[in-house]
């Protein structure tokens, strides 16, 4: 892909963002300013691409709707945004090819295999901590039951100490 082109689908990403959150936010009242600066990236991309690709770039016309119409208003950003998504798939496109694409699937699943390896880990780790947790809360009776003795035994002595001192 060409220097040109790639800024360009950067340029297309950032603006698609831009729409999204202009129709999110509701301001509609810059649809005008928007299919503006489209039809500009449109050109610039006109100027890099041969004519039978720019045919998968799509174009939109940008005609004044009155600030009472917001529902055209709002059609009109939505088409923009979907006008940008197919603009940008098309020159994520150029770029790639099926085995560069299968490559690509593959190091994303390597990724997730190793994610869920270090989640599985992790999921060890914890049974074996409430394991022996679950131990410790079972031998807390013991224990106590242990010190009650043992206190016992030292006052029992402290008996006999004190029964054969006097």
């Amino acid at each position: 892909m060409k220097h040109e082109i790639y800024s360009c689908l950067k340029m297309l990403e950032a603006f698609h963002d831009r729409v999204i959150k202009t129709y999110n936010l509701g301001v509609i009242g810059s649809y005008y300013y928007l299919g503006k600066e489209y039809q500009r990236l449109w050109e610039l991309l006109k100027k890099h691409l041969t004519q039978e690709q720019i045919q998968f770039i799509p174009q939109i016309e940008t005609e004044y709707i009155s600030e009472f119409e917001t529902d055209k208003r709002r059609v009109f950003v939505l088409e923009l945004s979907t006008i940008c998504s197919v603009a940008i798939s098309y020159l994520h496109s150029l770029d790639m090819d099926i085995d560069k694409e299968l490559s690509i699937k593959k190091e994303e699943l390597k990724l997730k295999e190793k994610e869920l390896e270090a989640r599985e880990k992790e999921i060890d780790f914890m049974n074996k901590l409430l394991n022996k947790s679950l131990d410790a809360i079972k031998q807390f009776p013991e224990l106590q039951r242990s010190k009650i003795v043992e206190g016992i035994k030292k006052s029992h002595r402290q008996i006999e100490e004190h029964s054969k001192n006097q």
